[in-house]
């Protein structure tokens, strides 16, 4: 105390600048200062899965983070298995879709780990040895009394987060988003780097991606009208979820006049997929029922929406581009159970008295959206998309420690969610928009051209 007063005197003096004087300062008290005051909490930490590949999406996708070190984890982000150093990937051909936890066995990195009430003095000290640059931020759970304790990640610590701690700044460089850990102030600057200059090297590398106005659009339009589906993720998971995921551009399929159906088939009736599809623009040609029913779905049109809830899903419907190019965004069932990870661990930070992270504004949606019609599901329809659902929020209270699940905890909680369920919106059947509805031209929004009459939304 009496040497932060003199250094207070002599900036007042004049004697040293505040900058040195803020340096100082930190200095003398970083030592005692908890890791937990100072971590980068888990849901904003980048990582990868163990089950993902190599290839040119993933690879761009690390190179625009801009960060030298990320975390994999296996099953879900408490598990963390190993840490892949970007500089290692000069040994990766892109095309050869090397496994992520193929190529982290190879190098063998691990993680140092510390505690969160650990004293940065020692865990610079543990750093500085050269055990790593970074370290894990992991605690004991033992908060539900019905299951034995386990061991959870809180987030990570880096040796820059001590120094931004010492200096008394946060040091920004040139591939930072944001100003700090909290992801909840981004930087403010121009772009200086035109990433489409990558497509010279190879037009894969490169995926293109909404703006930030169009995210703000989609994700209203998301959140308001499929509910059911994406009532799973918080506001700001979302977002990001919409953000990250990279515009896809497909030809119009090409149909041989001796065949019923062209080959090239977005969704075939009875084979199974993970990814659900939003039309941006372009139109779609969907083939369902007994009587093979034909209709076209265009702009802000959701096709396979149970895709997300489970792995194992089977559409009953045939759907092809029928007027192309169509832009769409696919979402896999591994992103969405990624995001709903998180937003599950952003949920708890904050019932927790957590500083939680702060939500990116919304904008409306545009009077002139489409409003879906539900029609009305038939009993055992209806029991079938409410058996789904609680298996997957089941499945998502016992990760980490599933055979220590309390029986009565999971069935209190699919009890709630029975009542929270609204069978006017079950997902499990389609959505007709009303006819003539015109789709919205707000200057956000990324569809270019009218909504068609008699839209069947397939979830």
């Amino acid at each position: 105390a009496e040497l932060g007063k003199l250094l207070q005197i002599h900036v007042q003096e004049e004697i040293i600048d505040p900058d040195t004087a803020t340096a100082m300062k930190g200095a003398l008290k970083y030592k005692d200062t908890k890791v937990k005051e100072v971590m980068t909490p888990l849901e904003n930490t980048f990582m990868l899965s163990s089950d993902e590949q190599l290839n040119f999406e993933t690879i761009a996708k690390i190179f625009k983070t801009g960060y030298s070190r990320i975390p994999v984890y296996s099953i879900n982000k408490n598990n963390i298995i190993g840490l892949l150093f970007v500089k290692d990937l000069i040994f990766i051909d892109p095309e050869d879709n090397t496994r992520v936890s193929d190529f982290v066995e190879i190098f063998g990195r691990g993680l140092h780990v510390v505690w969160p009430d650990d004293a940065l003095g020692g865990v610079l000290r543990d750093l500085k040895s050269g055990k790593s640059h970074m370290a894990l931020v992991r605690d004991v759970n033992n908060e539900d009394e019905s299951q034995d304790p386990f061991y959870e990640i809180k987030g990570i610590i880096t040796l820059e987060d001590i120094i931004e701690e010492i200096i008394g700044h946060e040091i920004v460089d040139e591939t930072d988003a944001f100003v700090d850990g909290t992801h909840s102030v981004p930087v403010d600057r121009a772009e200086t780097f035109k990433w489409a200059s990558l497509r010279l090297l190879d037009s894969k590398i490169v995926d293109e991606r909404l703006s930030f106005d169009e995210t703000k659009a989609v994700t209203a339009h998301l959140s308001k009208n499929f509910a059911a589906i994406f009532t799973f993720l918080t506001e700001a998971q979302l977002h990001r979820l919409i953000l990250e995921t990279p515009i896809s551009v497909l030809p119009t399929a090409v149909q041989q006049l001796s065949k019923d159906l062209p080959d090239d088939l977005l969704y075939e009736r009875g084979v199974q997929t993970n990814t659900c599809t939003l039309v941006l623009s372009g139109k779609l040609t969907v083939i369902a029922g007994q009587d093979n029913f034909r209709s076209d779905v265009s702009s802000w049109s959701l096709l396979a929406g149970n895709a997300l809830l489970s792995k194992h899903y089977t559409p009953d419907f045939t759907s092809f581009v029928s007027s192309g190019p169509c832009r769409c965004l696919q979402i896999t069932e591994a992103r969405f159970a990624s995001a709903v990870d998180a937003s599950q661990l952003e949920k708890q930070d904050s019932s927790h008295g957590t500083k939680p992270v702060q939500p990116i504004p919304v904008t409306a949606v545009p009077s002139s959206m489409p409003q879906p019609v539900e029609a009305a599901p038939e009993a055992g329809e209806l029991a079938e998309g409410n058996t789904r659902k609680i298996k997957f929020i089941t499945a998502l209270k016992a990760v980490g420690r599933p055979e220590d699940t309390d029986r009565r905890a999971v069935k209190a909680a699919s009890a709630r969610l029975l009542k929270e369920v609204n069978p006017s919106t079950d997902d499990a059947m389609p959505s007709v928009t009303e006819e003539g509805d015109d789709a919205p031209t707000d200057e956000h929004s990324p569809a270019d051209h009218k909504q068609e009459e008699n839209t069947i939304v397939f979830e």
